[in-house]
């Protein structure tokens, strides 16, 4: 956690709206999300993309602040607060770009870390993909490099509920849709060329995330 100083500091510093009024509104956000840095960095660029005050990211806060997202665990009240976060963010980009969302939830099926671009092929699909995980990037809901992708843990964990409740229908959508992608990905011949080889490496700790995969021709030992 950050102190309240150092999170207005954050939010301030990524929004670039520092006036006196302004800083005790951000001090107000801040306290609401519990100075986590996670969801102080998803605030600011969320109040960033859409171009809303303060004032008006607090009333959207408010209007989370359901029953259903109350815990007493401090776990699961860090849990809610990014569960509060993506209610907001995630209805305003399935606005623009409903396919980021869905892309999201794929991305929730893989281990958080270093989930490599290349899965999602070099064809006109790619660019779409691209485009999707830009806007993303964009709201601070993945952490892009050119070669990888990372989705933070919280984040994964509130990817398949709305107001405190998991959704089965788009969970197991994206997971066949992960499994998909992880099949078209899989190295035919890994051990035929060092490119190969390093594809399947790259790919272990996401099929490992992923327990019901099933791929004969996977050894890990031999990977790596």
């Amino acid at each position: 956690m950050l102190t309240s100083e150092a999170a207005v500091a954050l939010l301030t510093g990524v929004t670039r709206r520092d006036s006196d009024d302004e800083r005790d509104l951000a001090r107000q956000i801040a306290e609401q999300l519990g100075y986590l840095p996670l969801a102080l960095d998803q605030a600011a660029a969320y109040i960033t993309q859409t171009h809303i005050s303060y004032a008006r990211y607090l009333d959207l806060l408010h209007h989370r602040a359901a029953a259903a997202y109350e815990a007493k665990a401090h776990d699961d009240k860090i849990q809610a607060t990014v569960a509060r976060l993506w209610d907001i963010t995630m209805q305003t980009i399935h606005d623009h770009a409903p396919h980021a969302v869905e892309l999201l939830r794929v991305l929730a099926c893989f281990a958080p870390d270093d989930i490599p671009r290349a899965l999602f092929g070099d064809d006109e699909l790619t660019i779409q993909v691209d485009e999707w995980l830009g806007v993303l990037a964009s709201y601070s809901m993945i952490t892009l490099t050119v070669d990888t992708i990372s989705v933070h843990r919280l984040v994964q964990a509130v990817s398949f509920t709305t107001n405190g409740s998991t959704q089965n229908e788009p969970y197991a959508t994206a997971r066949e849709s992960a499994l998909a992608w992880l099949q078209r990905a899989f190295p035919e011949e890994w051990w035929s060329s060092a490119q190969d080889r390093s594809m399947l490496r790259a790919l272990i700790p996401h099929i490992e995330a992923y327990p019901k995969l099933s791929l004969k021709k996977y050894s890990p030992t031999a990977a790596r």
